[in-house]
């Protein structure tokens, strides 16, 4: 709300409108770029594919309870979970001291449909304006020239590429994970073939070979059918509405 008062004949403005903070290609060498944790295993790749292209990009860990609380506290309490809680963990890394306040930008993507997804960027400039960090960009991630735009945010075929591939690659380990995690015969035996794998992957990632993409994604698969698994054990299959980051759906 903007008050105004009559001082003689002039207007004081004693609330001024939000101006927004434009990401400049300056800012790309010198600022962390801090990155919600919304999807691990996809996250953990894209993280990459964005320092490959010279972005000083920070995905952020788990969610933890303190970054819930942060979320409630600045956040509309009528938005939606996923809101508070990826908004949450920016605000809470914001307010932990280990980042340098004026060399650094968060960023959030931003759809343009009719989902609250679309209003992530002005809840966190609204939350960042209240803790008195207007000086903080809120950068858009997008890929349409309708929605916001910022010079130092420009992405090359390349990036695209690797960005595909962090993707799928994730995707990919998600679903043989859930797939045989709770059949393994030897616990932790499927950890370890995620993590040779996703070491593997983020190479790939960083050559950006379609080939040994394509070579990779045969040989995993491959790898996690020989696992030995439990075959006789039946467990109930759940579905859970938040299914990319177990943190959201409070470790289900």
């Amino acid at each position: 709300e903007i008050c105004a008062c009559l001082v003689g004949s002039e207007m004081c403005i004693r609330d001024r409108p939000y101006e927004r903070k434009i990401y400049t290609k300056e800012m790309k060498e010198e600022y962390t770029l801090i990155i919600p944790q919304m999807a691990p295993m996809q996250f953990d790749l894209l993280e990459v594919a964005l320092r490959n292209s010279g972005y000083k990009a920070v995905v952020l860990p788990s969610v933890d309870k303190k970054a819930v609380e942060t979320g409630l506290k600045y956040i509309n309490n009528d938005a939606c979970y996923p809101t508070i809680v990826s908004l949450g963990q920016m605000l809470s890394a914001l307010l932990s001291g280990e980042y340098d306040l004026n060399k650094t930008a968060v960023v959030m993507s931003q759809t343009g449909g009719g989902c609250r997804a679309s209003n992530y960027i002005a809840l966190l400039r609204k939350a960042l304006k209240e803790l008195g960090m207007e000086q903080i960009p809120v950068v858009s991630f997008n890929f349409n020239k309708n929605l916001e735009q910022n010079p130092g945010m420009k992405f090359t075929p390349r990036f695209a590429v690797e960005a595909i591939m962090a993707v799928l690659y994730g995707d990919l380990f998600m679903r043989l994970t859930n797939a045989t995690r709770p059949y393994e015969k030897e616990p932790g035996s499927v950890q370890r073939l995620y993590e040779k794998w996703n070491e593997i992957a983020k190479q790939n990632v960083t050559d950006c070979s379609i080939r040994r993409f394509r070579a990779n994604v045969k040989k995993i698969v491959e790898e996690f059918d020989n696992i030995p698994i439990n075959e006789d054990v039946v467990k109930p299959k759940v579905g859970v509405c938040l299914l990319y980051t177990s943190d959201a759906a409070d470790e289900l």
